[in-house]
């Protein structure tokens, strides 16, 4: 099947689910996916930017600005799980960041005839290992014009892994990391590797090459060059005699030589004169909207109401609702797009009244009781068309005005959204929690 999904804002929180931007569930054959802002964020499981479930054929998948970030499980920008056959994975802005366990920008496994150009990706984790890409048993690839960073406080970080790929030319890319810039495993045979700026350890397999099969013509301190080239490596710092760009003494790598090794950074037709292009850092996790509460401590909860909309019914409730962010959105009419957080019972808010039935604990005007409120979510997911959304609904709503304020507030001192309702009273001390 072919589709094409262009130009979305995609904003998803799981707590202990698997977060997905965008869901690919059946074969991708000539489709689109492109100029999308995705941000999946996974509390404590794995966080998806772009998922390609099955075949990944003839098609593009382009230009998007992704974030993925779990903090217990794995984090994948874009991951295509098999088949990856003449298509194309280009110009895609990445940050995969996971805390406790691995972070991969891209994972793209089995196929042939790709290309991989243009991405920027940073991969991150604290106590796993980071992969800024990975691809595993793919031949006849062609990846070029790539800026990938991996790094790892506690592991090990890779920021291009390399395993079963043959018959490929990687050129013209960046690769810095704290540990491996390139790893190349002993299945991998049979490719050639030119003009990369390579900072960071390497790991070579057998049988591939290191320099450009034929001549290329190049600028060095102002002068023309025409010459067979290889590679820029950070940590050599043999000289070059003659001062053409060229240093004079191979770069050994395990059997294989670099007999080409470049005096500077490529750039486009030149030795030297880099200018690493400008992107936002990686962090330990997804920036907060500037109009978050500072009343709401916990970064789980300032990251889930950072990625829903706001709703309320009323005036009375828009004065509950601009506590948790001062961008909040008027129910009548709504129809769901992301996450949302409902503040307000289903008399005078539509969208309350669409899902309150299918809450644990409906609201209504005798339920919970005087002064009394609910805090409860619903997973909702939509599985009508090819790409399968999820969206998580926050309810905080009580009978009366007071409930629904002891429920707000005590929504804002909450560590995680609760897996099960929780009723609070309000009382002359505040809020207190119903047992």
């Amino acid at each position: 099947m072919n589709t094409t999904v262009e130009y979305n804002v995609i904003d998803v929180y799981a707590y202990d689910d698997y977060a997905y931007g965008i869901y690919a569930y059946y074969d991708l054959e000539n489709s689109i996916i492109s100029g999308n802002d995705i941000t999946a964020y996974a509390y404590d499981d794995y966080a998806y930017g772009i998922y390609v479930d099955d075949y990944f054929e003839y098609s593009t998948i382009s230009g998007n600005t992704i974030t993925a970030t779990s903090e217990e499980d794995e984090a994948y920008g874009i991951y295509c799980e098999e088949d990856a056959i003449n298509s194309t994975i280009e110009n895609n802005v990445i940050t995969a960041t996971s805390e406790d366990d691995y972070a991969y920008g891209i994972y793209s496994c089995c196929g042939e005839y790709s290309t991989y150009s243009g991405n920027t990706i940073n991969a991150t984790s604290v106590n796993y290992s980071a992969y800024g890409f990975y691809i595993d048993d793919i031949y006849n690839i062609t990846f070029s014009e790539n800026i990938v960073e991996a790094s790892s406080e506690n592991d090990e970080a890779y920021a291009l892994y390399l395993y079963g790929i043959t018959n490929s030319t990687i050129f013209e890319n960046t690769f810095t990391s704290n540990m491996y810039a390139l790893y190349i495993d002993s299945t991998c045979e049979e490719n050639r590797f030119y003009l990369n700026n390579i900072d960071g350890l390497l790991n070579n397999g057998t049988d591939n090459y290191f320099v450009s099969s034929e001549n290329i013509t190049y600028s060095y301190l102002g002068s023309s060059y025409k010459s067979v080239l290889g590679n820029y490596w950070a940590s050599y710092n043999e000289t070059d005699t003659n001062g053409d760009g060229i240093i004079d003494t191979p770069y050994t790598i395990n059997d294989t030589n670099d007999t080409k090794p470049l005096a500077d950074m490529w750039n486009d037709g030149e030795i030297g004169n880099y200018v690493a292009p400008s992107r936002s850092s990686g962090g330990s996790g997804r920036s907060y909207d500037s109009d978050i509460s500072d009343e709401i401590e916990s970064k789980v909860i300032k990251n889930f109401v950072s990625s829903a909309t706001v709703l309320f019914g009323n005036g009375i409730d828009e004065q509950y609702a601009v506590q948790l962010r001062e961008r909040v959105t008027d129910a009548n009419g709504y129809t769901i797009s992301g996450n949302a957080v409902i503040v307000g019972g289903p008399l005078a808010n539509g969208f309350a009244k669409e899902y309150n039935d299918q809450f644990e604990m409906p609201i209504s005007n005798d339920y919970p009781g005087e002064n009394k409120g609910i805090i409860q979510v619903l997973k909702v997911q939509d599985n009508t068309g090819k790409i399968v959304q999820s969206y998580t609904i926050a309810y905080i709503a009580g009978s009366d005005r007071l409930g629904t304020q002891a429920a707000l507030e005590y929504f804002k001192t909450l560590d995680e959204l609760p897996e099960g309702p929780i009723m609070i009273e309000w009382t002359a001390n505040g809020p207190v929690v119903v047992e």
